[in-house]
């Protein structure tokens, strides 16, 4: 069992009547390709007692070292959070980077972190720490992005599930140009794939082209250059692209 920031109490079976209760919402009309919205409940781990070695200066101010991995979707709220606590308590410094859901909660869990940004649960039969805790900060929405020559104007979730798992291979099969269909699939450390694939693709395993870099600007990237693609992203990132 994880504490909420509201002094509320999450478990995992909390966790599913939120999601199923998304989800549902999501399944009831057709995903549009730029609009598919996961809505990911994103979380940050910390560990009572760790960071910033619990120090004061004398004035009273607080000084040492926080250490912030984790989720590249949360990696911007992450960041300016730091950058405003760092312009209150400038004698703590402040490290943030992404990484993953799964290497946040791993370096948080072992000590090497002192927050761990998540988007997936963080499971105690995974990280059994007892101190570990759980704070909900935030929902933020994700996106199915298509390479622009590729015409359509929607896919259907079905659709979205054959072309993930391999069955269709081609944009033929939807009415898009004969062009191979290349699916991006983040790293195994992303807790936009796991949720992606429990979420969307109802647990199937994706087949397509494996991303070495776990953010969505890399999705983005690599969408808008290679012939076919399509990839989960975080629709800021294509409001932002020049």
């Amino acid at each position: 069992m994880r504490t909420l920031s509201c002094d509320q109490s999450v478990t995992e079976a909390t966790y599913e009547v939120i999601w199923a209760s998304i989800v549902e919402k999501l399944q009831r009309s057709t995903l549009f390709i730029t609009l598919l919205s996961l809505a990911i409940l994103l979380v940050g781990c910390g560990i009572p007692g760790v960071g910033a070695g619990g120090n004061e200066t004398t004035n009273g101010d607080l000084n040492g070292h926080i250490r912030i991995v984790g989720s590249t979707a949360l990696l911007p709220l992450a960041t300016k959070a730091a950058d405003l606590f760092r312009q209150h308590h400038p004698g703590v410094q402040m490290d943030v980077q992404g990484g993953g859901s799964v290497t946040g909660l791993k370096a948080v869990t072992n000590h090497q972190a002192d927050i761990g940004d998540s988007d997936i649960y963080a499971d105690p039969a995974l990280y059994p720490d007892p101190n570990l805790t759980d704070h909900i900060v935030c929902v933020t929405m994700f996106a199915v992005i298509v390479n622009p020559h590729i015409t359509l104007s929607s896919l259907t979730s079905q659709q979205i599930i054959a072309i993930f798992t391999g069955k269709d291979k081609n944009w033929q099969a939807f009415g898009g140009p004969d062009l191979p269909i290349v699916p991006m699939i983040r790293p195994a450390t992303s807790g936009t794939r796991a949720l992606f694939r429990k979420y969307v693709l109802g647990g199937a395993e994706e087949s397509g082209h494996p991303l070495t870099t776990d953010s969505s600007t890399s999705v983005l990237h690599t969408v808008a250059h290679t012939p076919g693609a399509i990839g989960p992203c975080r629709p800021h990132c294509t409001y932002d692209r020049d």
